[in-house]
């Protein structure tokens, strides 16, 4: 598998539409807003790198973006941490 991390730079009023489109994708792990001009972040996990371009195309053409405004951050290197934490009771 591969994954990304990916943003879009979209209209304050198409946000809505925005998350219905980019949340059709059941490789769409999860997205959030941010105050910034790239203000949808979402993570993707796909069987390719293919499949990841053909999302992220989607998304575009179906918001109308133009490529600028579609970022995409492949992960390069896998990092896994083991963080554990005594809970009390």
């Amino acid at each position: 598998f591969c994954s990304t991390l990916a943003a879009i730079n979209c209209q304050t009023d198409a946000i809505e539409q925005a998350a219905k489109v980019i949340g059709h994708f059941p490789e769409v792990t999860h997205s959030y807003l941010r105050n910034d001009n790239f203000n949808i972040w979402f993570t993707l996990i796909a069987i390719d790198e293919g499949r990841i371009d053909y999302i992220l195309e989607q998304i575009r053409t179906s918001l109308s973006l133009e490529a600028s405004q579609v970022l995409n951050l492949p992960m390069k290197r896998l990092f896994k941490l083991n963080a554990r934490f005594k809970v009390v009771n």
